[in-house]
Parts: structure tokens; sequence; C-alpha cells
């Protein structure tokens, strides 16, 4: 056999083991390791100043050579990796995308505001799915808002899907920011009297996937949005986490970012940083918007609208012991705050902390069960609260709250006990949201939740959940393959939504679980089909995607996030993969 793999020369004569680790390692490999997320691991992910090879030589000294280990952070640091190399400059420079938000300023001048195509493209989906894996979705949500004049019509913002909106909760989902520089978002502000305008606060606060460039405004629902004054320099490193507006004055918004809090008061003609600290949630006392909440991996209250912080360390967990904190609020008692703490050394459930005196001070309520974990009893270590924490209490019940991690929890007296509703494994007897959970939101009755599958709700209590993402067309993909004698036959890798299959307009088959890493189709025959999970985990389905099995026996080797697999051009029976050296097979199996 002659062919070529990655530009590199493949000959039949050669060993199986093509001795080339020093060429792959440098265009392939990308470090072989899992991890478990600290906060000083945290922390440099999340700051593009901080040099690409730096981060991988801290994530390598702090797994070492463990295992993969579920549910404590190792795949979303991966996917983070796969991502960011290629947006990263050989030198390891990561602030590369200033001049995609540059350009789109020009076009703005120009007046050329929608791309103009002669192509007729046409989405094909995924806008829903039947089910033989084990998460089926259809991609991640970061923030979940409910119009505050219709509470029909919501509004999610994704960290590389847009911004979308839906007019009758359900099933009816329409993009709004397909035409911005970056469609990555991670909080929405509505103006309650008007609901076309709106405030976006872009970028992915979570993983940083996409890049924030501040704060946009729109006039008219989403049609159409503008810059605020709030513009981040990519190069600057800053983050929007959350945006929130005060109910009585909407010219007032806050936003947390990475570096600090922001506040306007003249709807984002001008803005003000207030606090300098790494802020990722943000809450307004009920009925009393003078008194304001922010946390990162400290507590904050501001007594005067947010002009001034004030730490509070009375009965709060020690912001070294921590990676992350959530709060949450209630108009049923609004002297109520709750803190929602992630562990700094497993990522796991570090307290649920409660305050009744407007966050004068708090008190331990609870540290176990697990309730961030996995387990849908939360009998294990670990877990990933630097990138899926979320809280909210009801607002008719101060005592009844709602815990994401991986699973959805609830406890019904202030944070003491827990049950668990739903969990990541479909179909589920507990109750199914495909897991990380991102937000969870109350309005009334119902109760949202926002994860890496889409977006959930529950009208009694959390008991049971319909999944309403269909028509949200938000997958990330990490690579597609189409059929060669049918075109219509698609199957598609997607970052933590798995395999999918689409085989004719609205029919998509979730065929696999997990992160879908590989799709290729047999050019011979499109009943042969190939997969992989991360690090070159290869399987195989010789039935049209009905059933699959591991073929990677023999390798001995891990692969990349995404480990390249190739068909050789002239004989299918031929595949090679690159991993440390290149392996190939010659009868459809390694």
């Amino acid at each position: 056999m002659n062919g070529e793999v990655n530009g590199i020369s493949i000959n039949s004569r050669s060993s199986e083991i093509f001795n080339m680790k020093k060429i792959l390692l440098s265009t392939v490999l990308l470090a072989f390791s899992s991890f478990l997320f600290a906060q000083e691991w945290v922390n440099k992910i999340m700051d593009p100043n901080v040099n690409f090879y730096e981060v991988q030589e801290a994530f390598n000294d702090h797994w070492g050579d463990k295992g993969y280990e579920r549910g404590k952070g190792w795949k979303q640091y991966k996917r983070w990796e796969y991502n960011a190399a290629t947006r990263t400059y050989p030198t390891g420079e990561r602030n590369n995308s200033k001049t995609y938000f540059d350009a789109w300023k020009l076009v703005q001048k120009m007046n050329k505001n929608e791309a103009k195509s002669t192509s007729a493209w046409q989405p094909v989906g995924p806008t829903s799915w039947a089910s033989q894996g084990w998460n089926p979705g259809f991609g991640l949500v970061h923030a979940i808002v409910e119009d505050p004049n219709d509470a029909n019509t919501i509004y999610v913002v994704t960290p590389s899907g847009g911004h979308w909106k839906s007019k009758n909760s359900v099933n009816d989902w329409t993009p709004l920011t397909d035409n911005l520089p970056a469609i990555g978002a991670s909080g929405l502000a509505i103006v309650p009297n008007n609901s076309s305008i709106l405030y976006l606060a872009t970028g992915d606060g979570n993983s940083s996937d996409t890049y924030s460039f501040g704060v946009m405004k729109s006039l008219d629902g989403g049609l159409s949005w503008e810059t605020t004054s709030l513009i981040h320099n990519i190069a600057d490193g800053v983050r929007c986490t959350d945006i929130l507006m005060d109910p009585t004055n909407s010219q007032k918004l806050w936003v947390s970012t990475n570096s600090g809090l922001s506040l306007t008061t003249d709807g984002g003609a001008s803005w003000s940083q207030t606090l300098s600290d790494n802020i990722r949630d943000i809450e307004i006392k009920p009925g009393d918007p003078g008194v304001v909440y922010c946390a990162g991996t400290k507590f904050y209250k501001s007594t005067d609208g947010g002009l001034n912080f004030t730490q509070i360390l009375d009965g709060t967990p020690s912001s070294t012991a921590v990676n992350r904190l959530a709060l949450t609020v209630s108009a049923d008692d609004p002297d109520v705050v709750y803190i929602l703490a992630g562990s700094n050394e497993d990522s796991g459930f570090y307290g649920l902390y409660r305050s009744s005196d407007s966050g004068e001070s708090f008190e331990l309520r609870s540290d176990s069960p697990n309730i961030l974990t996995y387990s849908d009893t939360g009998d294990q270590e670990g877990g990933q609260s630097w990138y899926d924490l979320a809280i909210a209490a009801s607002p008719d019940d101060a005592n009844e709250i709602y815990v994401g991690g991986i699973n959805v929890w609830r406890s019904n007296d202030g944070g003491t006990n827990w049950t668990i509703l739903s969990h990541w494994v479909h179909p589920s007897s507990i109750g199914y949201t495909h897991a990380d959970i991102h937000s969870l939101e109350t309005y009334g009755d119902k109760v949202y939740c926002g994860s890496d599958g889409g977006i959930f709700i529950s009208t009694n209590n959390g008991n049971l959940w319909t999944d309403i993402s269909e028509g949200l067309q938000i997958s990330q993909f990490y690579r597609i393959a189409v059929s060669t004698t049918n075109p219509d036959l698609i199957l598609t890798a997607s970052q933590d939504n798995g395999t999918n299959l689409f085989s004719s307009p609205d029919d998509y088959n979730h065929l696999l679980g997990g992160d879908g890493n590989m799709a290729l189709i047999d050019y011979t025959n499109d009943q042969i089909m190939y997969s992989a999970y991360p690090g070159g985990e290869f399987q195989r389905s010789t039935d049209g995607g009905m059933s699959f099995s591991d073929f990677s026996n023999g390798i001995e080797e891990t692969g990349a996030w995404v480990t390249p697999l190739e068909i050789h051009p002239t004989n299918h029976n031929i595949l090679c993969a690159a991993i440390e050296n290149v392996w190939k097979t010659g009868s459809n199996g390694i």
C-alpha cells in the first residue's frame, strides 16, 4: 500500500507500527494524560494570557500518569485543549481572535452587516432525535431567561451556538446572533417593560471555547445588535460570565467577568468597574435592588447598589478551599441567601451555606452526600464544579432549592437533606436531564435546566422533566461524514452529545453517547461506519449504525482527544490511525 495520512507517506512494506513518534507528537499529539482540577488549574485555563504550553505542563504535572476518571474534569480539559490548540500561535500565545472583531466592525462601517452568498446553505440539524445511546442531546446551554412580558417566550444563550428564542416555550427556536463576529454567550438581560431591548454578555464564561468581546445591545428583539461601550479586546483575556438588570431601573445593569464586576447606569453608554476579582455569579436582594451579592471564590455584598462591595467572611467557606461559588435568593424570604460551593481539592461538593440576615453571616447546611458527582446516590468522590455548577430557589418557598452539577438535586428544608431529581443516563427511572448542568432557573411553578445537552423544563418541582430543545441547532461537531452514494446520509461526531446519524429530514438517531470524536463512512458500503471515543477508542458498525463494536484491540497507545483515522483511498479495507506511531489495519479492524 502507498498512501498518506496527515501528509506523512506510508508504505505497505513497512511494519505496522511506523516509528514517527517525534513528528506526530509535534503535529497531532497534544499531551495525553488526564487531570483533576484544582483552583490553580482553573485559573490557568481561564486566563488566555497564560501560554498554551504552560497550561499543558501544569496539566501534566498535576494529573501525572493516572488514567481517565469519570466526573473529575478530564474530558472538559481535553475538549478545551483540542479547541485551544487550533487557535494558538506556535509560540503558545492564545490571544489571536481580536482580528475577527476588528473585521466585523469594518464590515459594519461598510453597511454589510448581513452575510451575502450565492450558495444555498440549509441547516440539517440535528433538530430532533431518537435514541439508542445513553445521553442524547442537542448542545450546550449556558443560560435561560423567560420573557418578563410573555411567559411563553424563552431565550437561551450558548457558548458557541449563539442566542436563540422560542415563542411558545417548546420546540420552536429561532437564532438571533448568526451575524455577530462570535456567537458564544454566557448571559442575557431583558428590559422588564420592553422585550425588544436585550443585553447580551458574549463569550464562553465557563471554558473559553469562544471569545468574549463585551456586551452587545439589541433594540429590536435580537434582529440586530450594536456594541455598548463595554468592549473587551480579546488580548485582555476578559470573559463575561453573567449579566443582571435592576428590576426597577432598566438602565442599570451589572456584568460579571473573570477580572471583576462592571456597572452601567445609562443603558450601556458607559460602564465603571466596581469590583476587581474573578466573579462568576450575581444576585439582587428581592425587593431591594440596593443590596447586591456576587461571588467567584469569595462572597461579596453591596448595600449601595453595587458601587462598593465588602467581602463577607462570617460563615463563608475559605476562598482557598473552593474553586467556585454559585448564589441564589428567593422572593419568598428576601433575607435568605444561599451559597453553593465546589471543592478546590477534587471539584466535588464542598458545601451548601445559608444566610438568614441578607448575607451578613452564613451557616453550613450540608456537605454530603456529594450532589455534584455522577452517582445517583452521591456516594462517589469528585465532580466538575469548576465547569458545571448551578443553584436556584423557588420564588414561593425559600426552603425549596435546586442544585445542578452532573445531575439535578432538590432540597425541601433549606439545603440540609437532598433528593435526586434527574440522572445523566438515558433512559432513567429517576428522570433524565443531560449531564453537566450550567443553569437552573425558577419562574413560578416552572424549573428550567440548561445543560451540555440542551434545555429541559419541569412544572412539578423537578419530579418530571421534558426536553424542549427540539429545533435548537447548537451541537459542537468534531467531525462529519457523508455517504458517497446517498448525500442525505450523514454521520456526525459531537461534543458530549455523541455520534448521531442523519438519514432524512428531521430524522436524527443518537447512536452512541459521550463525546463522539470521529465520523467515517465506507465509500463502497455506507452500512459500514466508524466512530470513536476520546483517545482513539475506535468503534465500527456494519449495519448502518444499528450497533457498534470496538475495533481498537491491539493498539497499545493512547491517541489525541480527536485521534486521526482515515480510510485508504483505493483499498477500503485498509485504515490508518495516527497516535504516537502510525497504525494500520488490513481488514476493517485494527
